[in-house]
C-alpha cells in the first residue's frame, strides 16, 4: 500500500476481499433479520380506490340550474371548473366533522391504539388521498390495515359526500327560494297597486289608449323601463346569490348604466320622430306613468316566476349528484410494507457503513502519515489513563 497516499482503489479492492467473508455474511444476516422484522412486526396496509365523476353541480348548482334558460345570463356564471370541483370536494372529505364520522363508524381511535382525536384525525388524513385525473375522474384511495376496512372507509368517505353535498345544496336553495319569495310577493303587490292606479285613471280620464306617435313613444320608452327594471332585478339577484364584488357583477352594471342613459336622451331630448317625453301633456304623461308601472311590474314578475318555482323544486331534491363509476373493492395485494425493498434499503445502508469502517481501520493501521500516527499515539494514552483509573 501507498507510504503517503494511504489507500488507492486497488488497496479498496484489497481490502475488501481481505474482509469478503465478514461482508459477505453481515449482509446475508441484515438481509435475514430485516426481512424478519418487517413480515412480523411491521403491520400490513392495503389501499381501495374509489372513482367517480365530479358532477357539474357544485356548492352555487341550485342557483345556477334556477339560470337555465336565461337569455341574459352573464356568460361563464355557474359553470365551475373541474378544479374547483375538486377543492370543494377535498374541503369536504377533510373537514373534520367528515373525519370524525369516519373515526365514530369504523372505531379508529382504537385501531391506531391513540387517545387523542386529533392525531387520529392526521393519521387518518393521511390514510387518504385523492387526485383528479387525467380524464377529469376523480379518485379517493384509502389505506388501512385490512383489505374490507379499506373498501368500506373509501364507499363511506363517498357516501358522506354525497349527503354533505346534498345538504348544501339544500340549505342554499332555501335561502334562494327565501329571497326569491320575498321579492315576487312585493312585486305581486305592486303589480295590483298599479293595475287598480291605472284602471281608476282610465275611468276618470277617459283615456283608455294613446294613438299613433304618442304610442310609439309610450311603447318605446315602457319597454326601455322594463328592460332596465329587468336588469336592476337581475343585479339585485345576483348580488344576494355571488356577492357584490363578483366579476360577472361589473358586467351587468355596466349595462343598467347604458339603458339609464340611453332612457335619459329619449326623455330629455327625444330620438328620431318620437318627441321628448317632457313635451307630453299632462294628462298623457299620466297615462303613460301608469301604464308603464304596470308593464314594467309585469315584466319583473314574468322574470322571477320561473326562478321562484325552480328554487322550490330544488329545496325539495335530494337525488344523488355524484356519479360513481368503480366503487371500492378489497385490494388483492398489500399497498405496504414492501418488505423485499425494505431488507434491501436496510442492507445496502449497512454494508455501506461496513466497508467505511474497515477501510478506515485499514487506513489507520497501516497509515505512515506522522500527524494521524501522533493523534493515534495520544489517543492510547488517554485510553491507558482511563484504564488505570477505572482499575483504581
Amino acid at each position: 500500500m501507498s507510504e503517503e497516499k494511504g489507500l488507492d482503489f486497488l488497496d479498496f479492492l484489497i481490502v475488501i476481499a481481505k474482509w469478503k467473508k465478514l461482508i459477505f455474511f453481515l449482509a446475508l444476516f441484515t438481509l435475514v433479520t430485516t426481512y424478519t422484522v418487517v413480515y412480523y412486526y411491521v403491520p400490513e396496509q392495503f389501499e381501495a380506490n374509489v372513482l367517480i365523476i365530479p358532477s357539474e353541480q357544485d356548492q352555487m348548482s341550485s342557483f345556477s340550474s334556477l339560470l337555465k334558460g336565461v337569455s341574459s345570463l352573464p356568460i361563464g356564471l355557474g359553470s365551475a371548473s373541474k378544479n374547483k370541483n375538486a377543492d370543494f370536494f377535498n374541503t369536504i372529505i377533510y373537514s373534520r366533522t367528515n373525519l370524525d364520522s369516519v373515526i365514530v363508524k369504523f372505531g379508529l381511535m382504537n385501531n391506531y391504539k391513540v387517545h387523542s382525536r386529533e392525531a387520529c384525525e392526521k393519521i387518518l388524513k393521511a390514510n387518504i388521498k385523492t387526485v383528479l385525473t387525467e380524464e377529469n375522474a376523480y379518485s379517493i384511495t384509502v389505506r388501512a390495515d385490512t383489505r374490507q376496512k379499506s373498501a368500506d372507509i373509501a364507499n363511506y368517505i363517498v357516501d358522506l359526500l354525497n349527503e354533505s353535498v346534498i345538504d348544501m345544496n339544500a340549505t342554499k336553495s332555501k335561502e334562494n327560494r327565501q329571497f326569491l319569495e320575498i321579492r315576487y310577493n312585493e312585486i305581486k303587490d305592486n303589480l295590483r297597486k298599479a293595475e287598480d292606479s291605472l284602471k281608476r285613471f282610465q275611468e276618470s280620464s277617459g283615456m283608455f289608449e294613446a294613438e299613433g306617435q304618442l304610442k310609439s313613444i309610450i311603447e318605446t320608452n315602457a319597454n326601455l323601463e322594463a328592460t332596465l327594471a329587468n336588469k336592476q332585478i337581475e343585479l339585485t339577484v345576483y348580488e344576494k346569490m355571488l356577492g357584490k364584488d363578483a366579476p360577472q357583477i361589473q358586467q351587468i352594471k355596466m349595462t343598467v348604466d347604458e339603458y339609464k342613459k340611453k332612457l335619459e336622451k329619449l326623455k330629455s331630448n327625444g330620438e328620431g320622430v318620437m318627441l321628448p317625453l317632457n313635451s307630453i301633456p299632462i294628462k298623457t304623461l299620466s297615462y303613460f306613468r301608469l301604464y308603464r308601472d304596470v308593464k314594467v311590474l309585469n315584466s319583473m314578475l314574468e322574470f322571477i316566476i320561473p326562478m321562484y318555482e325552480q328554487a322550490k323544486f330544488e329545496e325539495k331534491k335530494d337525488i344523488p349528484i355524484l356519479q360513481v363509476v368503480d366503487r371500492a373493492v378489497p385490494p388483492e395485494k398489500r399497498a405496504a410494507p414492501q418488505r423485499a425493498l425494505i431488507s434491501l434499503i436496510v442492507t445496502f445502508a449497512v454494508l455501506v457503513f461496513t466497508i467505511i469502517m474497515i477501510i478506515l481501520r485499514e487506513l489507520l493501521h497501516n497509515t505512515k502519515n506522522q500527524k494521524l500516527l501522533y493523534i493515534i499515539d495520544e489517543l492510547k494514552i488517554f485510553k491507558s489513563k482511563k484504564q488505570k483509573i477505572d482499575r483504581v
